[in-house]
């Protein structure tokens, strides 16, 4: 029986720690730079958002990907924001930041609208099932957060930006697809469906200025 109870605490203690890691590495980042750049502060107001939101676990797939996916579009729009603050001398970079920013903004009304209303249909799944899709969107959005946070800042804002902002995005891609796994709601498959075509679209754009 203790064997048991040390497993189970073992598993909830990976878990956490596994979750909370990106936040004790981004506090322990600010400690040793206490003076920011212009590229720390885009940065970390691009994570900002879900870092100060409780992860939503509600037992509904699709109100868990909207819940959850607005926070993620809130540091996009602070991160891009706080980037059209520098002086940006790439007009297509600009329209691309801004472009970001009124699309996304335009999500999360929808996204509110949606919740408060409920206006979509819960598929319902097992809880085995449900468990699954729980730890899939926990690790998905771990490993977005390790890769935007890989981004070792150089000179260049608009570099530091792009290659953050691609990770980002990619994590909305990879949540989107994952609910697209699961809910059988004919809205909630619209709106991951445009997600992906979207940011897939500007992750290609953000790429091609990289390879400059």
């Amino acid at each position: 029986m203790k064997k048991i109870l040390l497993s189970v605490v073992l598993s909830a203690t990976f878990v956490f720690t596994a979750c909370s890691q990106y936040s004790s590495d981004h506090i322990q980042n600010h400690k040793e730079h206490k003076h920011e750049t212009e590229s720390s502060k885009i940065l970390s107001s691009m994570h900002k958002a879900m870092m100060d939101t409780a992860f939503v676990e509600s037992g509904d797939i699709e109100r868990d990907f909207l819940a959850n996916m607005i926070p993620h579009h809130q540091g996009a729009i602070d991160s891009s924001r706080e980037f059209l603050k520098t002086s940006i001398e790439d007009k297509k970079i600009k329209n691309m930041v801004e472009n970001i920013i009124k699309t996304q903004e335009k999500e999360i009304k929808e996204f509110n609208d949606i919740l408060a209303k409920k206006s979509y249909t819960q598929t319902k799944i097992s809880k085995k099932e449900y468990e699954k899709f729980v730890k899939d969107e926990k690790r998905i959005m771990q490993d977005m957060m390790h890769k935007m946070h890989s981004v070792k800042e150089s000179k260049d804002i608009n570099r530091d930006f792009l290659e953050a902002m691609s990770s980002h995005h990619q994590g909305a891609v990879d949540l989107s697809k994952q609910i697209l796994r699961y809910s059988k709601d004919k809205k909630i498959r619209q709106i991951a469906e445009n997600i992906i075509k979207t940011q897939e679209k500007e992750i290609k754009e953000f790429k091609e200025f990289l390879a400059k």
